[in-house]
């Protein structure tokens, strides 16, 4: 297939940015960190060359057949891993980065939210390709075989003082359909620099406490799922405690009854409430919900 063209690839920089940072959006708000991105350095090269510097790496590959029919791949290198480590509260030796069956999932689904916040953000029609994620060393789609050359962008996302980085990789005839589907920027306007992403609860219900604007560019992240759970308390117990219980056993938490449930999205407290039944299931009526802002704090740190 025919190389860009020279309006192509002038036009290259706009599209593949629009890409990485729906993509940067998406990964923040599903791993509920605050990330900073800036402008994509794109290389234009066989695509052997340009996965060379890449061995171990956590990829995802996607693809939005309305657009074209070639995958492209969202790659974290092993280099990112201790940086997100560090973010996320997690543990990982920064000499020899290995990533838990745990720490792969939630970074597997980051990496599906990115596919769905492109979409979304780039206003593509359809339903994204399967997504295959794969940790190891760097495999690209079999459409990248057939390509002469081929695109990588390197995206910096800053988390804090530290920075870790974001590859992704198309072929020129997906980026040819993602020029020709992005808007031209209108003369005279500038490109917005790169916003903050907060991470988002997920819900867009109207309340006393949502009236306060959202985070530019959170609208992106209104798809991502999220999971939400019920406590209705805590308790500390011995394994042999444990190893004791038996049908019939009770086990005394540590609240009062009548007190208010907590509401956890992600495992984080963003609201209060009381239990009720809806039909034949059990629900919560909220009574007590943080702040936009609180509850977008409470999503960012890990407990």
């Amino acid at each position: 297939m025919p190389d860009l063209t020279t309006e192509e690839l002038t036009s290259l920089p706009a599209a593949i940015g629009a890409l990485c940072e729906a993509a940067v959006a998406s990964i923040a708000g599903s791993l509920g960190l605050t990330v900073t991105s800036e402008a994509p350095t794109i290389t234009v090269d066989a695509a052997d060359v340009l996965g060379a510097d890449l061995n171990q790496v956590l990829q995802a590959s996607f693809s939005y057949p309305a657009l074209c029919p070639d995958e492209g791949l969202f790659v974290l290198p092993a280099g990112a891993w201790p940086v997100l480590s560090k973010a996320l509260g997690w543990q990982m030796p920064e000499e020899e980065p290995k990533l838990t069956d745990a720490q792969s999932t939630e970074l597997q689904a980051a990496m599906n939210a990115a596919v769905v916040g492109v979409r979304n953000a780039l206003g593509i029609s359809g339903e994204p390709g399967a997504v295959q994620v794969h940790v190891g060393a760097l495999q690209l789609p079999p459409s990248f075989a057939v390509v002469e050359k081929a695109i990588r962008a390197s995206v910096p996302m800053r988390m804090g003082g530290d920075t870790a980085e974001l590859v992704v990789f198309v072929t020129t005839e997906f980026a040819r359909a993602l020029i020709a589907a992005t808007p031209a920027p209108e003369e005279g306007v500038a490109a917005a620099e790169p916003e903050a992403v907060e991470p988002t609860s997920g819900s867009r219900g109207s309340n006393g406490a949502g009236t306060e604007p959202l985070p530019q560019g959170l609208e992106l992240l209104f798809d991502v799922p999220l999971d939400v759970s019920v406590e209705l308390g805590r308790v500390r117990m011995l394994i042999k405690d444990v190893l004791e219980l038996a049908p019939g056993s009770v086990v005394e938490l540590d609240r009062v009854a009548g007190e208010p449930v907590d509401l956890m999205v992600n495992g984080r407290l963003i609201a209060k409430g009381e239990v009720v039944v809806v039909e034949d299931n059990f629900g919560i009526r909220v009574t007590e919900i943080m702040s936009p802002a609180d509850r977008l704090s409470g999503l960012s740190k890990r407990r």
